[in-house]
């Protein structure tokens, strides 16, 4: 063991294997940052437009996808009430089981 961690081989090989991981890691953070941010956005996009308290809106909004919040960010300027937006998170559920 003690020769193949001196092995240039075996050098490159953990090299490439940690920047791969440093890669994934930094992918995936900067996914889950534009997601938050997008979220945070949209949520203030519904209190304005249905003027809402902010602590009323349904928490299912914290487990939509990426592809949910683009949906959610077209659609929010047709609802009228958060009827409406509970509703669309109701369909949601329900495509998505």
């Amino acid at each position: 063991m003690e020769i193949l961690r001196e092995s240039p081989w075996y050098n490159q090989m953990i090299q490439e294997g940690l920047q791969q991981g440093l890669q994934q890691g930094l992918q995936e953070g900067l996914q889950q940052g534009l997601q938050q941010g997008r979220l945070a956005a949209i949520k203030k996009s519904i209190v304005r437009l249905l003027d809402l308290n902010p602590q009323s809106l349904p928490e299912q909004l914290d487990n939509l996808s990426i592809e949910q919040l683009e949906e959610l960010q077209d659609q929010i300027f047709d609802f009228t009430s958060v009827t409406d937006l509970e509703n669309w998170l109701q369909q949601q559920a329900r495509e998505k089981s």
